[in-house]
């Protein structure tokens, strides 16, 4: 029955079908076959954004989009299979790993019919960076590429290993597409433009001191997290204690504000830190504040 219905929408047109109520409550189907013909279907409209909860419209891209997102992998796909259908609907590559980043679950599918090396470490390093929630399954998909936590990831840590081995596996022009369709991942605009800054930071494109100013003028989070993630000359030791320090410092001016505020810096100077400890080639936090208090002692 299910298989039927989500057929019926495939060919639908613009108006809704028989059966378009019964696909809304569809909550999860399997096959290539219908993830690459709803693809076909939706043409060049945009994916639905954002959380579609229990809303109801009955309009072609936003039930369509629902259902792709919905649709997995079943145990008789394989990536040849995958491969001929997607060539047989002519659809275009570019579409193809939008549609990935859209619906992760099929990121690895898609790497293997576009032959794009990174695309699925990419998609999953957007959407744990990016997105504000984490089922179950997309904490797990995150845990196969980071030791980082989901609620790490939403205080801002930033995982630079991820980061240069999808930047480098995919090269920087299908990074910065991947980029442009993680507007998919965030329910607003805060979290997509916080992975570009921390990305220019962890690249050198950003000046360090311009940023600090920044931070100690307006006292902005991801601003501060970036400051960390700034790259620094190996054997600087005098750079690393001067960002810790003022990290700290930053924590500790919190004081004078209310408790949530408080709480909010705390969190962002605690990422911080642990930027500060990749960036400078520590393996945690906890061996950085080691390290720093010591050289204080001794100072």
């Amino acid at each position: 029955m299910v298989d039927r219905i989500v057929t019926v929408e495939e060919e639908r047109g613009d108006l809704p079908s028989e059966v378009t109520l019964q696909a809304l409550n569809i909550e999860r189907f399997e096959g290539a076959c219908h993830f690459l013909r709803l693809i076909a279907a939706l043409g060049e409209e945009e994916f639905y954004r954002g959380y579609d909860g229990y809303a109801k419209s009955m309009k072609k891209p936003f039930v369509l989009s629902r259902l792709l997102r919905r649709c997995y992998p079943a145990r008789s796909d394989t990536p040849e299979s995958f491969r001929t259908l997607f060539r047989e609907l002519k659809i275009r590559e570019e579409r193809l790993a939008e549609a990935a980043m859209y619906a992760p679950q099929w990121a690895g599918f898609a790497e293997s019919a576009l032959s794009w090396p990174g695309l699925e470490c990419g998609v999953w390093f957007f959407h744990a960076h990016v997105g504000e929630r984490f089922s179950a399954a997309k904490a797990v998909q995150a845990a196969g590429f980071s030791p980082f936590t989901p609620e790490q990831f939403n205080d801002g840590i930033f995982d630079r290993k991820w980061f240069f081995e999808a930047w480098q596996a995919l090269g920087e022009k299908r990074f910065q597409l991947l980029y442009r369709y993680a507007k998919y991942v965030s329910q607003g605009p805060a979290g997509h433009r916080r992975a570009q800054l921390y990305a220019d930071a962890s690249l050198g494109k950003l000046d360090a001191e311009t940023l600090l100013e920044e931070v100690k003028e307006k006292r902005n989070q991801d601003k501060l997290r970036a400051y960390a993630l700034i790259p620094i000359k190996e054997g600087d030791a005098s750079e690393v204690l001067k960002r810790y320090e003022f990290i700290r410092q930053f924590m500790k001016d919190s004081c004078r504000f209310g408790a949530k505020r408080q709480e909010s810096e705390r969190r962002a100077a605690n990422a911080a830190i642990q930027n500060l400890a990749l960036t400078a080639g520590y393996q945690d936090a906890d061996r950085l504040t080691w390290q720093m208090e010591t050289e204080k002692t001794n100072m």
